[in-house]
């Protein structure tokens, strides 16, 4: 296991990979992505997994909609997984032509 921390209010471990991205958002949680194909979703105030949500392939880049309904994962398969917050369950997967490295900015839901 991979063990990281983020000053004195968050230390955990749990990704067996490289950790390639840390994303906080609105409603307290921080999610890291990492090359073992897994998203992690973490509570920001005592450091406890909330969520572990699996995807196909190595996750590089990470990016929220605007009102934080959806989470994309770009992914080292050229996939972009599009993740639901409500459910933390990947809803679809879309194809892209080269491996996934940067998402910027925030779409419309």
């Amino acid at each position: 296991m991979i063990g990281y921390s983020l000053g004195n209010r968050f230390s955990s471990t749990g990704h067996t990979g490289s950790i390639f991205g840390i994303s906080y958002n609105k409603l307290g949680t921080q999610v890291t992505i990492a090359g073992d194909e897994t998203i992690r979703v973490w509570d920001d105030a005592d450091g406890s997994l909330k969520q572990t949500v699996s995807t196909f392939a190595g996750v590089y880049a990470i990016g929220y909609s605007a009102e934080r309904k959806w989470l994309a994962a770009g992914c080292s398969n050229g996939k972009l997984e599009i993740c639901s917050t409500d459910s933390w369950q990947i809803e679809e997967s879309v194809q892209c032509c080269c491996t996934v490295r940067y998402i910027t900015g925030e779409a419309n839901d």
